[in-house]
Order: structure tokens, then C-alpha cells, then sequence
């Protein structure tokens, strides 16, 4: 079974460098943070791409049968949490399949668990799954543009190729088909796929414009002053990057995307301003520094929790209709807390809670 990283380009190449080298052999699924793992796992080899789970969960896969797990990541979140399974190299690039079984029988033998997990921070998650599967073969300008983009190694708004690739790549099904059609006209050639993003590229500026000019400031892990905005998956990089241009006192752009279950959120940032690894990772989340992400079930405390205080005007002029009592106690914690959802918010949004409940029956 191979797992990748769910909506995003760097994670659907690093899934179809695996198919190039297995084919329809495993069996391919897209997984994100604050997604639950497969429970269908007994007896299978897992190789997991540009993404990985806690620690808990990997031990939990292992016991529940998995033959072994492979994890070859760029996280830092990810990077510090699975320290235990950590695989040392100095040249992280020739961490192949053949030492990566050797090592998975040394664990075997010793009583282990066998899970390895190989990060490097210079190579993108597709570059690290190219390179696994397929060993000493050059990587393919589908491969290194994804790369670029990932990590970065561009001038954003250039019409630099990474950037026109990723624009292409996002503008249609995140497929390992249609990754392989890209290729082949990458391969012969062909700048049809940079030609596509460059089109995609005039239509989204106005929409970007559109989109920020929706945004507010609020507050997102406990960091107040924050610029967020509701957003599609495919734009939350670029409006991203153009709520800080826009707004650079804000220590991060926060967007959200509401899905029938679930909110998930984006966070970007940049090296003079908050670091947003750590913001996702109290929310089980993960990523880079600047970029970063977690999930919220709509259904969950938190949810609710986010309903009251994401808006930081709405939040304080709400609480002028509040109990003074209740008021009182939710300034003190605003100004002493650490963490956004902790035991004690929760029981006063609790309280709040209650309080409209009673009232609405009152009226």
C-alpha cells in the first residue's frame, strides 16, 4: 500500500514516482492530517510519502498486522514527532528499497516495530519517493518543477515554470493518470502543460483579489491579529501569500476550507514573522515553517470553540451581551492562556453555550 499526501501537487507526483516503479501492485490512497489511518492493513508492506501519522498511530498499524512501514517525509513536525523510528544517513539520497528491507529485518530480529522513517528537508516529497523507487535514475522535469515548488526555489508571480507547472497540476484531478500525461508531454518536449498554468495563472489573479478582500483579522492557536479568510483548496498558498504582502504586521494568513465534516485549515507565514509548524501541531496538524496546515471536525468542541473566537471583533462584541460573570472569567483566560483549546476555555464556551440555550428558550 503507498500513502501520499491528500490535495496537494508535491504528494500526487510522489505517488505517481512509486507507480512508475510498482505499477497497480499496491494499492494508492491519499491521506491528510487529522485523517484517520487504514484499518485494512494486516499483512501489507506501507510505504508513506510526503505525509505521515503520529507515532501512536504508526505503532497501532504495526499491531493491528502491518508486515512494515516505510516513511519518507520533509515535515519538520512530522520530522521531530517519529524521532524513535528516524533513520540516520548522511546521504539521505541513496536510502533505497534494498536497505530499507535490511533494515526492517535488523528491527524484526531485535523485537521492534518495524517502522522506518527517512526525512531529508532539501528534497520535496516526490523527489525522496522518485528517488527510493527508483534508484540512480534521474529524476524527470515533472519530478524536479514539483520540487522546485514545494520547497520553494522560485520567484513567486514570475511565471517561473515550477509555479506554471503547480497551476496546471492543481487546475484539474490530482490523478497518477493524469500525472502521467503530464509527463509524457513534459517528456516530449512540450510546454502544453506550462502554456495551461500560465492561462490559470491571468484567471486566478482577480479571483485572489476577490477572495482577500473578504479577509478579517482574528485569532488562530492563541496568536491574535491574524489574517484569515475562507478560501478554495487550490488558491490557500497564493491568497496566502497575498494576505502577508498585504497585511505585514499579521504574524500569519490563516485559510480556512469548510467541507460537510470537517474545517480544514492553511496557514502560511514567512522567516521574520510566526512559525506556523508549531500553531498547526497543537491542532494535530503539521508541515514547514511557513507552511502548515490542520483539520477540524465540524462536529467537535473545537469547532464550536473556533465558532465563537476565529473572528476577533465578533468575539469581543458578542461578549458585551455576555453575564459579566462569564465575561469576566473569559478575559482572564484571553489574557493568561498558552493554548487556544484548553480544559478551561472549553467549559466556559460551555457555559456560553448554555447560556444562549436558556435564553432562546426564555424568549
Amino acid at each position: 500500500m503507498v500513502i501520499y499526501h491528500d490535495k496537494c501537487a508535491d504528494g500526487i507526483v510522489a505517488a505517481w514516482a512509486c507507480w512508475k516503479r510498482w505499477g497497480e501492485a499496491p494499492e494508492y490512497r491519499a491521506a491528510n492530517y487529522g485523517y484517520q489511518p487504514p484499518e485494512d492493513v494486516a499483512g501489507k508492506n506501507i510505504l508513506i510519502v510526503d505525509f505521515s501519522y503520529k507515532a501512536d498511530d504508526l505503532r497501532a498499524m504495526v499491531a493491528a498486522g502491518a508486515k512494515s512501514i516505510v516513511i519518507l517525509d520533509h515535515h519538520e513536525t512530522a520530522q521531530a514527532a517519529l524521532e524513535p523510528f528516524s533513520v540516520f544517513s548522511t546521504k539521505p539520497e541513496r536510502f533505497s528499497t534494498r536497505t530499507a528491507a535490511s533494515m526492517i529485518e535488523d528491527l524484526e530480529r531485535g523485537g521492534y516495530p518495524a517502522i522506518l522513517a527517512l526525512f531529508d528537508m532539501d528534497r520535496s516529497g516526490a523527489r525522496m519517493a522518485w528517488d527510493f523507487a527508483m534508484q540512480g535514475v534521474e529524476p524527470p522535469e515533472l519530478v524536479l518543477l514539483a520540487e522546485r515548488y514545494d520547497l520553494w526555489r522560485f520567484v513567486p508571480n514570475t511565471l517561473d515554470d515550477a509555479e506554471l507547472l503547480h497551476l496546471d497540476i492543481q487546475s484539474g484531478p490530482l490523478t497518477i493518470e493524469r500525472m502521467e500525461s503530464i509527463h509524457d508531454e513534459l517528456q516530449d518536449g512540450e510546454r502544453t502543460p506550462l502554456n495551461r498554468g500560465e492561462v490559470v495563472e491571468y484567471w486566478r489573479q482577480p479571483l485572489i483579489r476577490e477572495i482577500a478582500a473578504r479577509a478579517y483579522l482574528g485569532t488562530v492557536g492563541g496568536v491574535e491579529g491574524v489574517i484569515m479568510v475562507e478560501c478554495p483548496y487550490s488558491l490557500v498558498s497564493a491568497v496566502g501569500h497575498y494576505l502577508l504582502a498585504q497585511h505585514p504586521a499579521a504574524p500569519f494568513a490563516a485559510m480556512s476550507v469548510t467541507g460537510e465534516k470537517a474545517v480544514s485549515w492553511s496557514l502560511r507565514s514567512a522567516y521574520d514573522r510566526q512559525s506556523v509548524s508549531e500553531v498547526a501541531s497543537r491542532f494535530g496538524g503539521g508541515g514547514h515553517r511557513n507552511a502548515a496546515g490542520f483539520r477540524v471536525e465540524t462536529n467537535s468542541r473545537d469547532a464550536r470553540v473556533a465558532k465563537y473566537l476565529s473572528d476577533e471583533s465578533a468575539a469581543r462584541a458578542a461578549m458585551a451581551n455576555r453575564p459579566a460573570e462569564i465575561r469576566d472569567r473569559l478575559n482572564a483566560w484571553q489574557t493568561a492562556q498558552s493554548e487556544w483549546f484548553s480544559d478551561t476555555l472549553l467549559e466556559i464556551v460551555a457555559e456560553f453555550i448554555a447560556f444562549e440555550d436558556a435564553k432562546r428558550e426564555t424568549v
